[in-house]
């Protein structure tokens, strides 16, 4: 979504009130889940998990255990707000390692569920810590993220003890700062 040269979707978009277009993604959401859930028992494919055996190599192989997803929509009742993998439509695309997370740089960490931790993928030649789109973080990632990359909380352990500690300095990961 270009923000500084909107064409006449996104500024149809942006004048529709966000709440309207958060319960079109509710329903769209529940669609999507009746469609996984036949498709998921006649041909063992999912719109949102992908193939059968594919989804049961990645809970048991660390090498297959990220998912990445393409954002199909995006919505919420307001931008201002801790955005979950509920705001979000997406579609399956593939299972990678997850060592890939930090091979790139365009790929940052969006949010942290009960279960899982989600990283915003956005364009290469887009730099999501830009300040002259939105105010906060977050809100750049929303509106800017092409694809989603979903891991489990012990994919992501087992990925910062391979990294192992930070030397000479300390870190730490804040979900939804908001000033």
């Amino acid at each position: 979504m270009d923000l500084k040269n909107p064409n006449w979707v996104t500024r149809l978009i942006l004048k529709i009130d966000p709440g309207y277009l958060y319960y079109l993604l509710r329903a769209a959401k529940k669609l999507v889940a009746l469609a996984d859930y036949v498709l998921d028992l006649i041909f063992g494919y999912t719109i949102t998990g992908g193939w059968r055996s594919e989804r049961l190599r990645a809970q048991t192989s660390y090498e297959h255990s990220a998912q990445v997803v393409k954002v199909v929509a995006r919505a919420a009742p307001t931008i201002m707000m801790d955005h979950t993998l509920d705001h979000f439509l997406y579609r399956h695309s593939a299972y990678i390692s997850p060592r890939t997370i930090l091979e790139n740089d365009n790929w940052t960490l969006y949010g942290v569920t009960r279960t899982h931790a989600f990283f915003c993928v956005s364009d290469e030649s887009f730099n999501v810590y830009e300040m002259g789109v939105a105010p906060f973080l977050f809100v750049v990632q929303f509106l800017e993220s092409k694809s989603l990359v979903i891991v489990e909380h012990k994919t992501l352990h087992k990925l910062a003890e391979e990294v192992g500690d930070p030397v000479g300095r300390n870190i730490t990961l804040l979900n939804m700062t908001a000033r």
